[in-house]
């Protein structure tokens, strides 16, 4: 069953819009007052703090790829049935070098740094490997102690202040412990400690889970920062990229998947101009492999689960039921999405790509050393996952979809249910105008669409005192890239999916990636 209102857009009319999306955006530093229809529930009030690109050129220097833009911060408080918005682009090393230079002046992921035209030849050179990493924190934030830091899936990370959108200061992971890429989705423990993670390439590649403990200011955000696993790669010269991992009560489930990195590629691309994107790629032959780590001690539990080649972006929980993990994620068959990192192409409409929400059930040992067949290790009722057992020890797992709707950017109610059995998740939908509501048990969705906008990630915010998990609303950034048009907040009932309000901005509002709600 799937409730919707929804049309499509001609491919002229989306190639026009999405060239319009991918503009850069005006900064609002002083708050504007939303319009509002509807009515706006008396218990919500906080900020909706979102990260993103917002700007893709510099001078007459564009970026190559969407994800390099500059960080733009725009957030929406909501207080009394009103709603301000605001926006600053992120004051980083970054962004304000390239201004005063008038160029690019740090790498990213598909730009290179445009050379200092005062410097010769061999300065240049010099200069591709010297340049830092940077802090264009331009993806989603983690709160540390009651600060907040802006992320990306470089090794820095920049404080700011949601109130007024200003940088306060920038720490490198790097400096605590021994990585080169630190991921933009780090995991919240239930006393406070936050798990993340991040690679250390070299003779030998490992993917490490990090373990930040719960401190204060005064003895530095990172101190104590330790790696508690170091998962080996399966090639050191081309191991995975990955973007997020799982979390349960007990174990940490990392998807080494097949879009590799090809690190010889990206170690020369800097010496050639080559475009950094270009050393990725989905390797349709490689198996992806689930890695199973206590969260005890950091141990790798010697089972391997493989499943076909794939690639995922973002999980969307994990959980442990009767000596089984189930893994969610949004999951792509190919590399075609990796097409997207282009800002061109993103202009004329992007690749099309079809991202599945499918869940993944590892048996463990209790199930595999005591079941009577090797062919059918799952347990579990109301699930058309398998795994099975290899003549070689490999457990082979094969994935339920959960939703044949394409699902990506997907949320869920993290603070109650995160790495617990739970019902119901929140994502985009099928069309960029579409988000949905997917309860896992029933397979079923409801729908939300605005055919002549586009969406970004729908975010839940709890109901305080709730008692049923999807008792609350769900905010969303809607774009409007229509000429004379204004963009708006959409928000909707957690449980009906009903539209409750929208506050119109007289304002630019970029697409963005990643947010939270802070609540006051």
């Amino acid at each position: 069953m799937t409730d919707t209102v929804s049309t499509g857009r001609g491919k002229e009319e989306k190639q026009t819009l999405f060239a319009r999306l991918f503009d850069s955006s005006q900064e609002t530093p002083t708050p504007v007052e939303a319009e509002i229809s509807g009515s706006i529930p008396e218990w919500l009030s906080g900020v909706f703090f979102r990260n993103g690109p917002g700007q893709y050129e510099i001078g007459e220097y564009p970026v190559n790829a969407s994800i390099d833009g500059f960080a733009l911060l725009n957030k929406f408080e909501i207080s009394r049935g009103t709603v301000r918005y605001s926006s600053r682009f992120m004051q980083s090393k970054a962004y304000v070098d390239s201004i005063e230079a008038q160029r690019l002046v740090y790498h990213g992921v598909g730009t290179l740094a445009i050379p200092d035209p005062c410097k010769n030849i061999f300065q240049r050179f010099l200069a591709d490997f010297t340049t830092e990493n940077t802090d264009n924190c331009n993806v989603n934030f983690v709160k540390l102690d009651e600060d907040y830091f802006a992320l990306t899936e470089s090794t820095k990370l920049v404080k700011v202040d949601p109130s007024r959108l200003n940088v306060e200061a920038t720490v490198d992971m790097a400096n605590y412990v021994d990585v080169n890429t630190s991921s933009a989705h780090p995991h919240y423990g239930e006393d406070g400690d936050i798990f993340s993670m991040g690679s250390s390439y070299g003779r030998k590649t490992f993917y490490n889970i990090i373990k930040i403990p719960k401190s204060n200011e005064a003895d530095g955000y990172l101190m104590g920062a330790s790696i508690l696993c170091k998962i080996p790669a399966t090639s050191s010269l081309r191991p995975s990229y990955y973007h997020s991992f799982a979390m349960t009560k007990n174990f940490f489930v990392f998807i080494e998947q097949s879009v590799t990195l090809n690190v010889p590629k990206i170690l020369v691309s800097k010496l050639f101009g080559w475009d950094p994107s270009q050393s990725i790629g989905f390797d349709s032959k490689r198996m992806a492999k689930l890695v199973v780590i206590r969260r005890e001690d950091g141990a790798i539990l010697p089972r391997i689960y493989e499943t076909d080649p794939m690639m995922c972006l973002h999980h969307i929980n994990a959980y442990e039921e009767d000596n089984h993990i189930v893994v969610d994620a949004c999951c792509y068959d190919d590399g075609a999405v990796l097409k997207n990192f282009s800002l061109r192409d993103m202009r004329n409409g992007g690749a099309v790509t079809k991202s599945l929400a499918k869940r993944f059930i590892l048996p463990l040992e209790a199930i595999i050393t005591t079941s009577a067949s090797s062919e059918d290790l799952v347990t579990l009722s109301g699930s058309s996952a398998t795994a099975s057992l290899r003549n070689d020890g490999t457990v082979r797992c094969n994935p339920e979809v959960l939703c044949d709707i394409k699902s990506e950017m997907p949320r869920i109610n993290y603070d109650a249910f995160n790495g617990k059995k739970y019902r119901y998740f929140y994502s985009v939908g099928s069309n960029e105008s579409q988000i949905m509501k997917v309860d896992v048990v029933t397979k079923t969705q409801k729908l939300w669409s605005d055919h002549d906008c586009f969406v970004s990630e729908p975010i839940f915010v709890p109901r305080p005192d709730s008692l049923d998990e999807d008792e609350g609303v769900v905010l969303c950034s809607i774009i409007d890239t229509r000429e004379g048009e204004r963009s708006y907040l959409v928000i909707l009932d957690g449980k009906t999916f009903e539209e409750l309000a929208r506050a119109t901005v007289p304002a630019d509002v970029p697409i963005g990636l990643h947010g939270i709600f802070i609540d006051n």
